[in-house]
């Protein structure tokens, strides 16, 4: 064989070696996701934000779901536009 047909040989093994290379990482990256043990420290804290202005006809339903989250640590704040954003018309 010539030096010219072992480097061009040489070169395609190059490439596979890079492309099943690069299969293993694909596969690796799609390896399914494990969830984390259920105690509390593992979790951080967390906070959830609602921004009222005026009357929201789907509060109560967003306030009874944000209640019955499982999230071992969470802090639920409301912040109200104005002092007149709170009576209901």
């Amino acid at each position: 064989m010539s030096p010219l047909s072992v480097f061009i040989v040489g070169w395609f093994v190059f490439l596979t070696l890079i492309q099943v290379w690069m299969l293993y990482k694909l596969f690796h990256a799609f390896e399914p996701f494990t969830v984390p043990q259920s105690e509390e420290e593992t979790y951080p804290p967390a906070l959830a934000v609602l921004c009222l202005r005026g009357t929201d006809p789907f509060l109560t339903e967003c306030l009874r779901r944000l209640s019955s989250m499982d999230y071992p640590s969470y802090t639920l704040r409301l912040v109200i536009d104005s002092e007149l954003d709170r009576r209901i018309p």
